[in-house]
């Protein structure tokens, strides 16, 4: 969250987490959530990332760093 807020340049990052579909990884006991949305918010103004700063979210993505899951 933090780098998608300084690549973005925003006020607040907020992560939409789909509850009910959480996984517990077989090899760490840690627990994964599905990421439905990420929501950017700057000058008062919320967009998807994936719509709204879209250079931002292919950079991501072509550095391999996983938008749909997190512990």
């Amino acid at each position: 969250m933090e780098l998608i807020k300084i690549l973005t340049h925003a006020d607040k990052v907020e992560l939409i987490i789909d509850e009910d579909s959480g996984c517990t990884g077989c090899v760490s006991k840690n627990k994964y959530l599905e990421i439905q949305r990420i929501l950017v918010t700057k000058d008062g103004k919320s967009n998807d990332l994936k719509y709204g700063y879209n250079d931002v979210y292919a950079q991501l993505v072509r550095y391999g760093i996983s938008l749909k899951l997190c512990i």
